[in-house]
This record gives structure tokens, sequence and C-alpha cells, in this order.
């Protein structure tokens, strides 16, 4: 194997092998506490999804899973959702005043130190609750816009 590329095949027969291994206990447990299932509101959804009806400029979409929506120009992602709520893409100036109010928190999926650069969970008991502060959502999708197209 030694300087040659290894082929798809043989990586496929490895990772069949990997799979069919005994597992530890403790990997059992871990792997047990995995839940992959993606969890979202839909009552959320559905105000996003009126709220960008007919909207040429905005495309639905996933990301890491979950409904969301980009710009159609650049491929972006301002905004998307789980269990708890919005997550936006918020400018710096609105990420701190954020950072100032109860109903948002850094999106921190990791857990770890570092929230993920600027989304931030917008958390709301109702769905009415989101539209009189809808402008969070438009400074996101504005912020958005001027970020550099994904490279293909």
């Amino acid at each position: 194997m030694r300087g040659k590329a290894v082929n798809g095949s043989f990586l496929f027969l490895i990772n069949r092998y990997l799979m069919t291994m005994e597992l530890s206990p403790l990997q059992r447990t871990r792997q047990e506490e995995v839940d992959l299932t993606v969890r979202f509101r839909e009552e959320l959804l559905e105000l996003c999804e009126v709220r960008f009806e007919g909207d040429t400029s905005i495309e639905k979409s996933r990301m890491m899973g979950h409904p969301g929506f980009k710009l159609a120009h650049n491929k972006k992602f301002f905004l998307f959702l789980n269990e708890t709520g919005l997550i936006l893409k918020l400018p710096p100036d609105r990420y701190e005043a954020a950072l100032q109010r109860e109903d948002m928190t850094p999106f921190n999926p990791t857990g770890g130190p570092n929230p993920m650069g600027s989304w931030m969970v917008w958390s709301r008991d109702e769905p009415n609750e989101y539209e009189s502060e809808w402008e969070w959502v438009e400074d996101a999708q504005r912020f958005t816009a001027f970020q550099p197209s994904k490279q293909a």
C-alpha cells in the first residue's frame, strides 16, 4: 500500500469491518446518548414560510439538518430553526445588543468555550412574539447579503 492511493472499495471494507466490531460498555452508552433526530418548532417554520412567501431572493434549505433560509445570490444562511427558536446570523453591533437580552443566547452547538461566530439563538414562547420584533431577522438577512458567495 505504500505510495499508492487508497481506492474507495478498500475504505468501504474497512468501514464495514469497524462497524461490526464489538463496542465496549462505555462506547455503547455514548452511542445510545447520541440522538440524531432533528428537532425544531413547526409553528416557527410556518411563520418564516409565510413571512418569506413570494420573496425570490430567499431559498428554503437545510443547515446542519435543520430547516433554514438562505439568500439566493450568495447561498449564505441567515436563519435556521431548532427546538428552542430561531438561530440568526447577526452583524457585530446587533450581536452585542443581543447579548444584553434575556431571550437571546450565543449559538454554541458543541458546548465548548467558543460560540459559533455571530450566530444567536432567539427563544420566545409564542410565534407572534417574534413578529413584533421581526427587524432582528431583517438585520440578519441584510448582514448576510454582504457576505461573499460560497465557492463552488
